[in-house]
């Protein structure tokens, strides 16, 4: 067998996944905030986005994070970031073998678990709701003019 040339590379959106999956259960962490353009995209649709808030960037084997994090009020901030840290160095080294140089968050904001979920609902979520509404007053009228009729 002869030696050849090889190389593995990271584009950044694998270790941006591999961060969001890290951090997705990360107690006190709401969620990363991609800023208002993402947010504004994220109240159109359900589409969920692990790399949102997340920016990485490749230096030979090193890693250097920047996350935007909505944490949650009455969690210590603190113990949230030593905890997002410890879990995204670990899944990024058993992943890819790459450390990590710089791991550094910006809390955002700061809501409570019911804001964060109010703030979550989308368009699209609304716009079914209200679909089920309309479909629910149409059935009932229906039936109520069926009855009418049937009485009279």
């Amino acid at each position: 067998m002869t030696d050849f040339k090889s190389e593995l590379t990271f584009d950044d959106k694998v270790i941006q996944k591999i961060v969001g999956n890290a951090v997705k259960n990360v107690d006190g962490l709401l969620d990363a905030n991609g800023g208002f353009f993402s947010n504004l995209s994220d109240k159109v649709s359900n589409s969920t986005d692990l790399t949102k808030g997340i920016d990485a960037q490749i230096d030979d084997d090193h890693v250097e994070l920047n996350i935007e994090a909505i944490t949650e009020f009455g969690k210590p901030i603190p113990e949230i970031f030593e905890n997002m840290k410890k879990s995204v160095s670990r899944e990024v080294k058993k992943m890819t073998g790459l450390d990590l140089s710089e791991f550094n968050v910006k809390a955002v904001d700061i809501k409570t678990a019911e804001q964060h979920a109010d703030d979550s609902e989308t368009l699209q979520d609304k716009a079914s709701n209200a679909t089920d509404s309309v479909k629910n007053a149409t059935v009932d009228a229906a039936n109520n003019a069926k009855d009418a009729v049937n009485n009279n």
